[in-house]
């Protein structure tokens, strides 16, 4: 059984700007890159809420604020992990722009390709292979990322491959519609509760399954951090999917409480 030891360094980075202009070209187009970090991270709209916009904080302001993370990033609301591996290589970015002190890569993505095109699963005769099929391509993509990644690590800086930490989701809201709008298929609200559950713990056992077998990868379970099965408490919610400020707070202390993460054989 592996154990990894999460935690930020000694003081913290600046938080996002308030200016939308100047978030975009730090943190989507990388233009502030911190250097000499132990962390890198690649994230979605669980670490990047608004492109930038302090409109409410996520995953990773309270990583830096209450946790003293200090990181070389790549975050942008959106984002899929086929996307950054085929298009933004926001992964390449960081390991190219963290230095030699680079020793954990934090994966926040995969629920955009999970979710993205929802009606397909209302359209489809059977859900299930709308997820298989997904869950097939995140892992495709997922391992690819990480072997280019390790390959690209040691080449610059020598020494062993990176510590690759995952995390899946909380339990989404179906109720609350926005980013879950669910319209074909003709599903109840039980159903869609049920829909969003299978597909949140089918990508945790993904996720759990590949940390097993791959020496280098660690993950974190996050549900039920802010309640349930099957939904997670609305009043820790902003949207379907997304914890307000007061949830992305606890979902950023149990993450760092992860501090003696252990690999789920």
């Amino acid at each position: 059984m592996g154990l990894l030891t999460l935690g930020g360094t000694a003081a913290c980075d600046s938080q996002k700007s308030e200016d939308l202009p100047n978030a975009i070209e730090c943190y989507i187009l990388s233009q502030c890159f911190q250097e000499n970090t132990t962390f890198g991270m690649v994230g979605d709209s669980w670490t990047d809420f608004a492109l930038g916009a302090q409109i409410q904080r996520d995953l990773r302001d309270w990583l830096v604020i209450d946790h003293g993370y200090q990181m070389t990033e790549v975050v942008l609301g959106g984002q899929t992990l086929e996307a950054d591996l085929n298009q933004a290589r926001g992964f390449q970015r960081v390991i190219e722009r963290a230095g030699p002190t680079l020793q954990y890569m934090l994966i926040s993505l995969g629920g955009n390709d999970l979710l993205d095109n929802i009606n397909d699963y209302g359209n489809a005769a059977d859900p299930a292979t709308v997820r298989v099929a997904r869950l097939a391509a995140y892992e495709a993509n997922l391992r690819n990322m990480i072997a280019q990644g390790d390959f690209l690590k040691i080449q610059l800086y020598g020494g062993g491959p990176l510590k690759w930490v995952l995390h899946g989701y909380d339990y989404a809201n179906p109720a609350l519609q926005t980013f879950c709008n669910l319209t074909a298929g003709g599903f109840t609200d039980a159903q869609k509760e049920a829909l969003f559950r299978e597909n949140l713990d089918e990508f945790n056992g993904l996720q759990q399954t590949i940390a097993g077998n791959t020496d280098n990868v660690y993950w974190i379970d996050l549900r039920g951090t802010l309640g349930g099965p099957p939904t997670s408490d609305p009043n820790l919610k902003l949207d379907c999917i997304h914890p307000n400020d007061d949830g992305f707070q606890i979902i950023a202390s149990r993450r760092s409480e992860a501090r003696r993460v252990r690999k789920e054989l």
